[in-house]
């Protein structure tokens, strides 16, 4: 699993767009204005994605369908399914992407 971290507007919903062009991934989002959002914005760069919500992937939305599943704004999700606050995770990851804008805006990832 690839883990993108970033302050906000840092590029990591961008990053999964991409992702999500190339590989056919659903990106899943918290609530439904932010698969609209994600849609819009995806569309404005060009590419065409799949989006649904974490409840809807809950509920199963995402089996048979044989696409990998992107989580954008995962905190966002969890606090939306269960009305929590996460103050700390822990995960697997097989490759950790940092993107990190400094005071001139210039995007550095490591």
């Amino acid at each position: 699993m690839k883990v993108i971290t970033g302050n906000r507007r840092s590029g990591r919903t961008t990053e999964l767009i991409k992702e999500a062009d190339d590989t056919g991934a659903i990106i899943v989002c918290a609530n439904q204005l932010l698969c609209t959002h994600v849609s819009h914005l995806a569309a404005d760069m060009g590419y065409s994605v799949r989006v649904m919500t974490f409840e809807t992937l809950a509920r199963g939305g995402a089996q048979g369908q044989g696409s990998p599943v992107l989580i954008d704004n995962l905190e966002f999700c969890i606090r939306s399914a269960f009305g929590v606050e996460l103050d700390a995770v822990s995960c697997l990851a097989d490759e950790v992407r940092t993107i990190i804008r400094d005071p001139e805006f210039r995007e550095l990832v490591r």
